[in-house]
């Protein structure tokens, strides 16, 4: 379970690094794409790509537990195909690990259903707001039905609704335009015919469906702030593109349409009453930005930075695919990256001379020692040395007087040599100390009697 968190940890990290970098990327061809349509379409691709990315992660994920477990085994191997950065974390980590990651998933199956609910509890209380419309004016009907032929739109109805301050786009397929009861005195007027344009807009670019989708993208991915500020930039991007289009088709009507517009965000700071829908003055925040683009006279671009923009616009995007695969990260614990790296570490086990502790025997004149190679392989290495017995308890006296010790264990990088070789070749025959159970070499010089 640890290793297997550790590893989602990983993938969740690549995941928030990616989306990020997405971000800058969208943020970037938001400076340079100088049309609020285009734009509009960048930050929608970012959320859209964000979101799928996400389904097919969790999808994957979901797949991966099912049919190939989480084993430890399974997942060193699939830690090892990630490209990226790969990061060692302390086994010590691991009880840590497992319990965060068991409470983050419960956290986030909470986070993620309660917006999908409050969403759901929007859209009920929409259906039955709906049931208190009533039809307008018959003036107000004849204007609304001449615009929806100059649209070319025929499943379009209009309402009139108490409870809105502000004129609002609902649904998608059969959509209705939601008007407050004080448009009725606008009849006649080129105000009313603007905001009525403005929301014919909405119809045709399918607003209320992208910005469904948005809400419900924001709520599966709530944990990016990233995200949340995509989603923000959509909505000011959708507003400008609409504005857009009305002045298009009446640039004469600059100054009238941004005053209505500044009296509809008047009514809505003044009654404070939720927004439905797509909404026409919801977006107070945006208000100097809209007004200001709506009275701005459209410039003329020279060719030469026309063509600077479209060559900023591949660099950035090959940027980004370029610095997209670095960003991946992979998690594992570091005695698991002990055991895939290829360097191993030696040291010489020497244990006391006991019949339980195989480290070192001394049996029929030969000396074998046991090194270990990390992690957990024990090899073994025997030296047959013929052991020369001494002409003399005194010429043994003052050979142990001069000969050099070594004291084990010693860490070498190859197999242990337990101590220097003498003069003809001997091997130094390993001698107890009685106090601390360890062993003593002691190199033999040559006998006399050679």
């Amino acid at each position: 379970m640890q290793s297997y968190s550790l590893q989602l940890a990983g993938v969740l990290l690549t995941f928030v690094l990616k989306v990020a970098a997405a971000y800058v990327l969208c943020l970037c061809l938001a400076r340079v794409l100088r049309n609020p349509r285009h734009r509009f379409l960048a930050w929608l691709g970012f959320l859209l790509g964000a979101g799928i990315s996400w389904i097919a992660l969790l999808a994957d994920e979901l797949v991966f537990v099912l049919t190939r477990g989480a084993s430890g085994a399974t997942l060193a191997k699939e830690a090892a195909k990630v490209p990226g950065e790969h990061v060692a974390v302390p086994a010590s980590w691991s009880v840590w690990i497992g319990t965060i990651a068991v409470v983050l998933i419960v956290a986030y199956i909470v986070g993620a259903a309660s917006l999908v609910a409050m969403h759901l509890f929007k859209h009920l209380r929409l259906r039955q707001w709906l049931k208190h419309g009533r039809q307008p004016s018959p003036g107000l009907q004849d204007t609304f039905q001449d615009l929806c032929r100059d649209f070319n739109i025929s499943r379009c109805r209009v309402l009139i609704l108490p409870k809105v301050s502000s004129p609002a786009t609902v649904y998608w397929w059969t959509p209705r335009i939601l008007l407050p009861e004080v448009c009725e005195k606008l009849v006649g007027s080129p105000q009313l015919g603007n905001v009525l344009r403005h929301e014919l807009i909405h119809t045709l670019r399918c607003d209320y469906l992208w910005a469904t989708l948005g809400d419900l993208l924001c709520a599966l991915l709530f944990f990016h702030p990233a995200v949340w500020q995509a989603r923000k930039q959509l909505m000011m991007e959708r507003e400008l593109a609409c504005d857009l289009g009305v002045i298009e088709t009446h640039p004469e009507d600059r100054a009238d349409y941004a005053d209505s517009l500044a009296a509809f965000v008047r009514l809505v700071r003044l009654q404070q009453r939720p927004a439905l829908g797509v909404d026409f003055a919801a977006s107070s925040s945006f208000l100097s930005t809209r007004i200001r683009n709506i009275l701005a006279e459209p410039a003329e671009v020279p060719r030469w930075k026309a063509l600077v923009c479209d060559a900023a616009i591949v660099l950035f995007i090959v940027a980004f695919a370029s610095v997209s695969p670095a960003l991946s990260v992979s998690l594992d614990f570091s005695s698991q990256a002990a055991h895939s790296s290829a360097h191993a570490q030696a040291r010489v086990a020497v244990a006391p001379f006991s019949p339980q502790a195989p480290g070192l025997h001394r049996r029929h004149n030969r000396v074998s020692l046991e090194y270990v190679n990390t992690p957990g392989t024990v090899a073994t290495e025997n030296w047959a040395h013929q052991r020369h017995t001494p002409n003399s308890g005194k010429q043994q006296a003052e050979r142990n007087a001069v000969a050099p010790s070594i004291s084990g264990p010693i860490d070498v990088d190859g197999p242990p040599i337990p101590a220097p070789f003498n003069s003809v070749g001997d091997m130094p025959i390993p001698d107890l100390d009685p106090l601390t159970g360890s062993a003593r070499y002691q190199a033999n010089p040559a006998h006399e009697d050679k």
